[in-house]
Order: C-alpha cells, then structure tokens, then sequence
C-alpha cells in the first residue's frame, strides 16, 4: 500500500489529539469520584466499580463522537459484536496464562526468584480485577479500536500496528521503574494485542488478553507495569535483574521478550 506522508501526520496529528483528550478526561473523572468519595462510608469495591465505569464511558464517549463527526463511522464498526466471538475470549484468557506460567517457572528454575503464598482478601482481589477490567477496555478501545482503525486506513494493517504499538508504548511512559526493556515488552504486547484485532476486526479477544494478561501477573506477585496489585502469591527477588523483571514486574523482564516474540510470530501465520 503507497503511504501518503500528508496523510500520515494529519491522521497521527489527529489521533494524538483524541486520544490524549480521551486519557485527560477519563483521569479527570475518576479523579473527582475519588475526591468526592474519599471520606464517605461507601465500600471502596464500590467505588472501584463506579470509577471505572466512569473512565470507560468517559473514554467511550469522545471516540464516538470523534468517529460520528469527524470519521463518519458507527461505533459498531470498532469491534464490539460479542456474537461468535466466545471462543475469542477464552482464548483470551488462556493465552495469556500459559505465557505467564511458562515465564515464571523459567525464573524460578533459574533461582530468579522464590514464591510465596500470600493469604488475600477476597474482596482485594475482586477490587484489582474491576480496576484492571476497566483499564485494560479503555487502553484497547483507544489504542485498538480507534487509533489503529485511523491509521490502518492510511497506511495498512502492518504499518498501522507498529505505529499504534508505538503510542501504546507511550501511555505507559511516566508507570512507575519504567525502563527500556519495559517500553519493548508493552510495544510487543502492543504488536501481539493488534495482530490479534486485525484477525478479524474485533475488540474482545485484545481486550480478554489484555485484561487477564494484567491480573494473572497481578496475581502470581508481579507489579503490573510498574504498579503493585494485590496478589495471591508474592514473589521474592534476591537480587533485580533482567531475568525476572525487578519492581515494573514482568514486562521489564527478557523472557517476556522472548515469550511475546514466539507468541507474534504465532500470531502473524495465523493472520
């Protein structure tokens, strides 16, 4: 497909400007529900809940009203017919663990890291998957169902996944103990999570994959990006390094390098 360079920093133009909006606000919203609930009686699951249906709906509502006004398409286009797409879904959730699990046994064999069993409330864990739910949608509706659908209309499917996993990458800039391996692992995932929408256009398998990407790490004791969660197991470093991740978790580790690149090149023969 001839790449025309206008059209290429017009729509890169344009989809920094929606998608950094979209953040803004939503991070706007959830900000002024937990200032009004901070000292309420109110649960803090329930909080949680709210504040994440906020920040998706938030996010939801200025990619429709840029696609209507400005693309001239449906929100249904995006992606988010459930219809057929089960199976996408528990792909979804399996994928993802046997990366995980695969990963971490190689950094406990390697004396990487030792486990622990961590005795959690339940209602601590339920909290972390709602926020991970929610992050994990709003991060794929933007990242996947409007930048990438811009940019694939530009400069076709493969390019537009680079670039997308690029601005994917970016979001996660300013994540605690970020670094460079880190910024890899999440462009890779980025690369993964695109190739898996392209397949056939729809949102849900990304947005499985991507949400229980985050909590199976959560709950084997790795940060999430570079953020603590709570866990079911803890995991114990002697000492940091490149093998098991340090404190941004897993994704600064070189074995999800290689992990995600097996799992592309999988990916990309099935596309």
């Amino acid at each position: 497909m001839k790449i025309s360079a206008e059209k290429l920093i017009v729509a890169i133009l344009k989809i920094v400007f929606v998608s950094v909006l979209a953040l803004l606000l939503a991070s706007i919203s959830v900000s002024v529900i937990y200032s009004i609930f901070e000292n309420s009686d109110i649960n803090l699951l329930i909080i949680n809940i709210f504040a994440g249906i906020v920040e998706f709906a938030v996010s939801l509502l200025v990619i429709w009203f840029f696609l209507r006004f400005f693309e001239k398409k449906k929100l249904s286009e995006l992606g988010f017919t459930i219809n057929g797409h089960w199976f996408d879904i528990l792909a979804g959730i399996i994928m993802p663990l046997l990366i995980l699990l695969t990963g971490t046994a190689i950094i406990l064999i390697t004396k990487n890291a030792e486990i622990h069993f961590f005795n959690i409330q339940v209602e601590y864990l339920i909290c972390s998957f709602i926020i991970l739910v929610f992050a994990a949608a709003t991060e794929e509706l933007i990242c996947r169902g409007y930048i990438l659908n811009v940019l694939i209309n530009v400069c076709g499917k493969n390019a537009a996944i680079l670039i997308s996993s690029l601005f994917f990458s970016a979001f996660h800039l300013f994540n605690p103990d970020f670094s460079l391996l880190g910024f890899l692992n999440i462009f890779l995932a980025g690369i993964l999570f695109g190739l898996l929408y392209v397949r056939k256009m729809n949102l849900w398998l990304p947005i499985a994959f991507h949400i229980f990407w985050n909590f199976f790490q959560a709950i084997l004791g790795y940060n999430v990006s570079g953020m603590e969660m709570p866990a079911i197991f803890t995991l114990e470093y002697a000492q940091e390094n490149i093998i098991n991740g340090g404190e941004f978790g897993f994704e600064g580790s070189l074995i999800c390098i290689i992990l995600l690149f097996v799992t592309i090149l999988f990916a990309y023969r099935k596309k």
